[in-house]
């Protein structure tokens, strides 16, 4: 998977009865009257573009009772079982164009370039993280952005605007793959115009020389979008 977006859709009392309530309602939905975590969700995925070595699936996310809580396009890229890193074309690519339906498209902020002074957040990967690629999944990314976020915020880092709110957009490009026990350099801004904030992820060898913050290998991109207010 090289890119990966999401777009919150709900809005008024349905947001907080999803997740304030969402154990309640899940007991008094299911036929069989078991208590859940959470409210059962249903995930409808559409087959959106084909190219020659990649594809973008669309997810429409919603509860049992069809309340929108997120749109996701992610588009994934076939490579070489040797390297792992080379794209190759797509087997039956006629067959899969005739199976494309369009759909939305999230419209991710475009946000500036990251400015000197960006607040930078230190961890690194563990081999928890790790999947069998031998790399970071890119599954951590996001979470990975939104403790980047918390963390600016903990250390007044970032004016308040933005933060707190919870998450309305997030968008995640996959650059390259960070591996076990590597430094990561997570750095984070906030763009007031683009109403988002923009994140840069380097990568620096675990026990190799020490270097100055952004001189690791990019590793991914994204950008945040928050509520304009709190949700809950």
């Amino acid at each position: 998977m090289r890119l990966n977006k999401v777009e919150m859709l709900v809005s008024g009392p349905a947001w907080e009865k999803v997740f304030t309530e969402g154990t309640a309602l899940a007991a008094a939905n299911s036929s069989h009257g078991e208590a859940y975590a959470g409210m059962r969700v249903h995930v409808v995925p559409t087959l959106a573009c084909v190219g020659r070595t990649s594809w973008t699936v669309l997810s429409d996310v919603r509860t049992k009772d069809g309340v929108g809580l997120a749109k996701v396009e992610t588009v994934m890229v076939l490579l070489d079982a040797g390297t792992l890193s080379t794209p190759v074309p797509l087997l039956h690519s006629s067959v899969l164009q005739s199976l494309v339906v369009e759909g939305f498209s999230p419209n991710v902020p475009a946000v500036c370039d990251q400015p000197a002074g960006a607040f930078v957040w230190q961890t690194q990967v563990r081999p928890s993280d790790c999947d069998l690629l031998g790399h970071m999944n890119n599954v951590c990314y996001a979470m990975l952005m939104e403790d980047a976020c918390g963390a600016a915020a903990a250390c007044g880092a970032l004016p308040v605007a933005g933060t707190g709110c919870g998450v309305r957009l997030a968008a995640v490009e996959y650059l390259g793959q960070a591996k076990a026990l590597e430094r990561l350099d997570v750095a984070l801004w906030w763009d007031q115009l683009a109403g988002a904030f923009g994140l840069r992820v380097s990568a620096v060898p675990h026990g190799g020389k020490e270097r100055k913050d952004g001189e690791g290998r990019v590793v991914a991109t994204g950008v945040i979008a928050p509520w304009a207010q709190a949700r809950l």
